[in-house]
């Protein structure tokens, strides 16, 4: 499951450039998705438009050793292993979230020619490398940590992660660290909101309720 920001709070709130940026790539990152389903043996797989860009996202803990197999070492370190696990059949889908970011990034980022930099070069990295993501020979999917079966098993001196309760847990631990942040920034921005424009409550007193 992949967050999707929604579009007003995404624009207000990020660095326009930041904005702007990942808007594009998320509509070519979709663009390249659905031109490689469409030629392919997977054209029956629904693809929702997919926050490619974001960030946060649930999985189950069968699948984390796609992302812990990939070698790579950039923004492609989270996306590829999203194109390997669509194209291996595992069911992706969108859930919308009003996030906002923090007002502190946009005033630092916004217009600063390191950051719009930075931005491009972001772009430049999906040239080449998403297409061969979608055409190169797919390899096997890595093989979960333990079997299923068991909630915790001892391997060594660590615990690993097994079996559906494992699933279960990494998928709405996820979850709940994604709502933890937004609501701990929500709450963070009316205590600001608070000491900005607090005043003297005796002041109501004999006022109306109305």
């Amino acid at each position: 499951v992949i967050p999707k920001r929604t579009e007003k709070l995404f624009q207000e709130t990020y660095p326009i450039e930041q904005f702007h940026e990942e808007m594009f790539g998320n509509m070519y990152l979709d663009t390249v998705a659905q031109a490689a389903l469409s030629s392919s043996s997977s054209s029956s797989i629904n693809l929702p438009p997919i926050d490619w860009l974001f960030g946060p996202f649930a999985l189950r803990a069968k699948h984390a050793p796609l992302w812990l197999s990939y070698t790579g070492t950039s923004y492609d370190a989270q996306i590829i292993p999203y194109v390997q696990g669509i194209r291996h059949g595992i069911v992706t889908t969108s859930l919308n979230i009003d996030f906002k970011a923090n007002a502190e990034m946009k005033a630092m980022e916004e217009g600063n020619i390191d950051f719009v930099t930075k931005r491009l070069k972001q772009l430049q990295i999906w040239e080449g490398m998403i297409d061969r993501a979608w055409k190169d020979t797919l390899m096997p999917l890595p093989p979960p940590f333990v079997d299923a079966g068991s909630f915790f098993e001892k391997g060594g001196k660590n615990y690993v992660w097994s079996g559906s309760h494992g699933d279960f847990f990494l998928m709405w631990g996820s979850f709940v660290l994604v709502l933890v942040f937004y609501y701990s920034n929500k709450y963070r921005r009316r205590i600001v909101f608070k000491k900005k424009h607090s005043f003297d409550l005796s002041t109501l007193k004999g006022r109306s309720s109305n």
